[in-house]
């Protein structure tokens, strides 16, 4: 994938996730939403100095917006309003860090998404498997 097209698919992306509409981000960046969808839709390339303010409206760092890099997405502290990200994290129970792992989920294709969960049930099945060995010993030794 070229670099305007992976612009474009996280700026899609993006859009999608926050619920935001293309007129949202045109209003944010002022201009019109016919020129929005010109660089979206037609590929036409995106002129560099509306690439911070696209990355302001859509919650994300401009280098990932460029790069794609996910260690670059998104700081969890601009998910949610300041003033209301403790009491949203309190509500939903939800940490810094179980934040930044659902921002690099977000950013991983299908592909990465399978191998990242085949891991992680390679990984409970061998925690598992140790754990059962572990209480199975526990148990004969309590005989």
């Amino acid at each position: 994938m070229d670099c305007k097209q992976r612009i474009r698919d996280i700026i899609e992306i993006r859009l999608h996730n926050l619920g935001l509409r293309q007129k949202d981000l045109a209003d944010s960046i002022g201009v019109p939403v016919s020129t929005l969808n010109s660089w979206l839709r037609l590929g036409r390339d995106i002129p560099a100095q509306y690439i911070i303010g696209i990355a302001d409206c859509l919650q994300c760092s401009p280098m990932y917006l460029l790069t794609g890099d996910a260690t670059e997405q998104i700081d969890p502290a601009t998910l949610v309003p300041h003033e209301e990200k403790k009491d949203a994290d309190a509500i939903r129970g939800i940490s810094d860090d179980a934040l930044k792992v659902g921002c690099l989920w977000d950013g991983l294709d299908e592909a990465g998404k399978a191998i990242i969960l085949g891991d992680i049930y390679r990984r409970a099945e061998a925690m598992t498997m140790a754990s059962d060995a572990l209480a199975g010993e526990q148990l004969r030794a309590a005989k």
